[in-house]
C-alpha cells in the first residue's frame, strides 16, 4: 500500500527513524496504528464506566468524613418524598 502524507507527518516519520526505535517507516506507522487502536479501545471502555467507578479511580469515594449512609438513620429521612 502506498500512502501520501503531509510534510509535517513525513518529518515525524523521519525523526522516528533517526531515533533508532524504528527500522522502517512501515514499522513506525504500524506502531502508530496500534497505539491509536489501543487508545480508541480505552475511550470506548471509559464511556461504559459508571460515575461511581470514575470517582473511585480518582480516590474521591470515601475521602471525606461523615455518615456512611444517610438512609440508615430515620432522622435523616424525615420529610423525604413529600
Amino acid at each position: 500500500m502506498n500512502i501520501e502524507v503531509s510534510k509535517p507527518t513525513q518529518q515525524v516519520i523521519e525523526q522516528a527513524l533517526l531515533s533508532g526505535r524504528f527500522s522502517t517507516a512501515e514499522a513506525f506507522l504500524e506502531a502508530a496504528a496500534q497505539a491509536f487502536a489501543a487508545r480508541e479501545s480505552r475511550v470506548s471502555d471509559e464511556e461504559d464506566r459508571t460515575a461511581f467507578e470514575r470517582f473511585n479511580d480518582l480516590g474521591a469515594i470515601g475521602c471525606c468524613e461523615g455518615p456512611t449512609d444517610l438512609s440508615t438513620n430515620p432522622k435523616h429521612m424525615d420529610g423525604f418524598g413529600r
